[in-house]
């Protein structure tokens, strides 16, 4: 495959300003699916579009590859703008939106080959496309005998044959089991390390943090959180001490004194905000509080999303959300 078309150096993949959509319902009450949403993805590497479910997410993938017309605010792909300027990019985006749809009865590479012809690309692609997602070996096989991650992936094959510079993935790992989201994992990171950015919107925080450069967050139609993973993970600030104490009352109230936010988690405190295990440790001692136990939690993407989503959620800041 020749090396896939970008943007210009510095220009992001993704622009997204103020988007905003609203659908009636039967009863028609007015739902808001995405409420002024900035979003930015850089170009190259792997972004994670992350949001519970009911956040906005497929409605927004679908607006950026025009499907669904936003009620206000500007899209970008590429560059171009959506959706006046989509055809002039299309070819160098692939999407996976919905679950794979290939002729069960007919090979993997059957069906790639039928798909190359459709979209007037070298049948040579199709054999480059399935090597990419690790499914060379199983070519032959009929895609009813596939396994739902080799579903997935196939799908993937099939974006591949536009050589795209960018791909979209809603939840492309959504129902798979261990290995199956293992396999999906490893064909984005090796997509991005070829130069192309893999958008993948996901729920499942874990495997986005294995591998995600940069990731994006929603809760309620808005963007909560945008940055590189190690920023939303790092910092001194970012930790939470573990401390156990005879007496929590007072250990609290020494720590809340200090300025730092505590927690009660039953059998120990936890402390948020503290530059370290030692200096929590101290603050104690000072006030004639021993711990018996100390301890650094390691904070994950799921405990920052869940913070994030939880605030928004509280804030209200969204009068009712669509998938």
């Amino acid at each position: 495959m020749t090396e896939p078309a970008r943007p210009a150096a510095g220009d992001p993949a993704v622009e997204v300003r103020g988007l905003r959509k609203t659908y009636r319902t039967t009863s028609l009450r007015q739902v808001v699916a995405v409420d002024r949403l900035d979003l930015t993805v850089p170009s190259g590497g792997v972004h994670g579009f992350l949001g519970p479910n009911g956040s906005g997410k497929t409605t927004t993938i679908r607006m950026l590859l025009g499907l669904v017309r936003p009620d206000s605010g500007s899209v970008r792909l590429l560059g171009a703008r959506v959706p006046d300027g989509l055809p002039a990019v299309v070819g160098r985006v692939g999407a996976v939106v919905e679950g794979p749809r290939f002729s069960p009865d007919f090979s993997g590479r059957r069906n790639l080959r039928l798909l190359a012809a459709a979209i007037d690309v070298p049948g040579t692609r199709v054999e480059a496309a399935l090597e990419r997602v690790g499914l060379r070996e199983r070519g032959q096989d009929q895609f009813r005998r596939y396994s739902l991650g080799m579903k997935q992936r196939l799908a993937i094959a099939a974006t591949l044959l536009k050589d795209p510079a960018l791909l979209i993935l809603d939840e492309p790992t959504n129902g798979l089991d261990p290995q199956g989201i293992r396999d999906v994992r490893a064909t984005m990171r090796a997509l991005a390390d070829e130069g192309r950015t893999v958008l993948v919107s996901s729920h499942l925080l874990a495997e986005v943090e294995h591998v995600a450069d940069t990731v994006s967050v929603v809760a309620r139609g808005r963007l909560v959180a945008e940055g590189r993973v190690g920023d939303l993970l790092g910092g001194d600030a970012a930790q939470t001490v573990r401390v156990g104490v005879a007496d929590p009352v007072r250990g609290a109230q020494l720590l809340v004194a200090h300025g730092w936010s505590v927690r009660d988690d039953g059998a120990v405190l936890l402390v948020s905000g503290a530059p370290g295990a030692a200096a929590v440790t101290e603050v104690l001692a000072r006030g004639d509080v021993f711990p018996h136990e100390v301890g650094v939690v390691r904070r994950d993407l799921e405990s920052v999303f869940l913070e994030l989503t939880g605030s928004g959620a509280r804030a209200g800041r969204a009068p009712e959300v669509a998938a």
